[in-house]
């Protein structure tokens, strides 16, 4: 006889993908109030008053105090969740390789969007690009551990040492983590100065933008490896002691409560690239629904 099972017996891990639901999602609404507030122009002179009241909103926001106080809480979320699931991931080299193929695509259409419409919409080292780069970052790590432990079980003619790797490997993440902070707090902007001042740091090398917030580097969507990084590895480390058995560890918490953050959170590249384009395509209609014009 079949048992009746409820959809939420399987432990499954739900507060990671809830987290990353939530901020994917802030992520989202975010970059489409930066759109409707500095892409379409005519909005804010073209006399159509509900068009008007919309950007003023979107400018009001990117402006507000609110914003610059829970944007960078989101975006540590965000990169400290997408640490958490390297400890989940079936394969982290085909999660990054596939994070930056997109990552290039966007590049490629944001430069086409602003060359066509003459407005700020270029991304060159965007969310995308830095968490594509953290992901990548971290396959030689790990390899590195799995192959030392590897060798120090041979030469002590004993099994694979499961613990030994998963303890190395949090202690390396850890270190790498504190090392990135300390990085970041000697030689970067603070990331709350980067959100509310678009502070930067004054430097001609052409590689500085990379790991620091350079002006010669912002473009619309701008996220320089430090600190993101460290928000990273810190998850990362700490998913191989929080997540050892890939299992909850809120498994009574888990209901119909949270099931459109965690499908959003289990789709969270498709959600980003969705509601970027969403925004765009919609704020294009209005545009020529009101003025006869895309942008």
């Amino acid at each position: 006889m079949k048992k009746d099972v409820s959809p939420f017996v399987k432990n499954r891990v739900w507060e990671v993908d809830f987290i990353r639901g939530l901020a994917i999602l802030l992520v989202v609404w975010d970059h489409a109030m930066y759109d409707f507030a500095r892409n379409f122009p005519l909005w804010a002179t073209g006399g159509n008053e509900f068009l008007y009241t919309v950007t003023r909103f979107a400018s009001d926001y990117l402006n507000g105090g609110l914003r610059f106080l829970w944007r960078p809480a989101f975006l540590f979320l965000f990169f400290f969740t997408s640490g958490l699931c390297t400890a989940l991931s079936k394969n982290n080299l085909f999660r990054g390789l596939r994070l930056w193929a997109v990552a290039c695509a966007v590049s490629v259409v944001t430069y086409a969007v602003e060359a066509l419409s003459g407005e700020y919409a270029f991304a060159l080292f965007g969310v995308l690009h830095c968490l594509a780069v953290c992901v990548l970052s971290f396959c030689p790590v790990y390899y590195l551990v799995k192959g030392l432990t590897a060798l120090v079980s041979h030469v002590r003619k004993r099994p694979y040492d499961t613990a030994m790797e998963r303890w190395v490997l949090t202690a390396l993440c850890l270190i790498l983590s504190g090392v990135f902070v300390t990085l970041h707090f000697v030689y970067n902007v603070r990331l709350s100065e980067m959100v509310r001042y678009y502070a930067t740091v004054r430097s001609d090398s052409k590689i500085i933008g990379l790991f620091l917030v350079n002006e010669k580097w912002w473009t619309a969507d701008y996220f320089p490896l430090l600190p993101f990084i460290a928000f990273f590895y810190l998850g990362a480390g700490l998913s191989r002691v929080l997540y050892e058995k890939k299992r909850s560890l809120f498994p009574l918490l888990d209901g119909y409560w949270n099931k459109p953050f965690c499908f959003v959170g289990r789709r969270s590249l498709v959600v980003y690239l969705g509601g970027q384009i969403l925004a765009i395509v919609l704020g294009c209609l209005a545009n020529l629904i009101a003025f006869g014009s895309l942008f």
